[in-house]
């Protein structure tokens, strides 16, 4: 069995297309990190979804790139679904996308956030 490499590729992009425009409060410094730190604490997570799908396709690999809605008070996101994806298996998709919504931040944003994150499933 080939040695699966497993990345997570913190792909954040909270400073550019990921807040509304027409929102002009400042989001919560703290936040970015955050949300970064609690998207790695699901790594295994992450991780048991691929495992699965590796279960009944052994050439899976590739990135998912998730989208992450946050409302302004809330530490989970309303909602977490993948927007591009490298894998075509939809079982694992939804995976991926119920252990992103199911993500905790310790503060909430501070005005209505979208979070771009990508999650790269690779073999070295």
């Amino acid at each position: 069995m080939k040695k699966l490499r497993y990345l997570i590729v913190v792909g954040i992009l909270l400073v550019t297309g990921m807040l509304m425009a027409a929102c002009a409060a400042k989001l919560n410094p703290r936040f970015q990190s955050n949300l970064a730190s609690a998207l790695e604490a699901k790594k295994s997570e992450f991780k048991q979804c691929y495992e699965t799908a590796l279960q009944e396709d052994r050439d899976v690999k590739g990135n998912l790139k998730l989208n992450l809605a946050f409302q302004p008070k809330a530490t989970q996101p309303h909602n977490a679904s993948v927007v591009e994806s490298e894998i075509i298996d939809p079982e694992m998709k939804q995976c991926v996308s119920k252990v992103a919504k199911g993500t905790t931040t310790p503060a909430a944003p501070g005005k209505y956030v979208e979070a771009k994150y990508t999650v790269n499933f690779d073999f070295e």
